[in-house]
């Protein structure tokens, strides 16, 4: 009884695992945790965009990603931002392109969101569509909170 117990116990967490990757076929989960590969040459062609202030952007054709550039002249805490109809998830990195964090919803509606308290530095902002074949229009806000 004993061992017909753990087979059971293997059988549905079998099914369960293969459940969940059945649902995330098509996605890769990786990316959206900004755990994938990140084009260092495109941190060169950053545009730079200033605190408090905002830029309109478009994630154009399906894949596009779009890279900021922040620089920091005195430790602050920044929010940085998306607002619109394009789910945008926003990855913030170091000067030396180390990732520091990531976020998808944390904004309005679909919309990222990252408030951090930075040092003084050189910050690189990556914002891509959450699906991979998605494009759309967003406003990019940066704000000393």
């Amino acid at each position: 009884m004993k061992y017909l117990s753990l087979s059971v116990v293997v059988i549905i967490t079998t099914l369960m695992v293969s459940l969940l990757l059945a649902s995330c076929a098509g996605v890769n989960r990786d990316e959206g945790l900004g755990i994938g590969p990140v084009d260092s040459n495109a941190f060169n062609s950053a545009t730079t965009i200033a605190i408090d202030a905002s830029i309109d952007a478009e994630i154009n054709p399906a894949g596009d990603e779009d890279y900021y550039r922040i620089e920091v002249s005195s430790a602050t805490d920044l929010s940085f931002y998306t607002i619109g109809s394009t789910d945008t998830y926003g990855f913030l990195y170091d000067s030396d392109a180390n990732q520091i964090t990531f976020n998808d919803d944390n904004g309005v509606g679909t919309n990222f969101q990252i408030s951090r308290r930075l040092s003084v530095g050189t910050y690189y902002l990556r914002i891509r569509h959450w699906n991979s074949g998605g494009t759309g229009s967003y406003r990019l806000h940066v704000r000393r909170l």
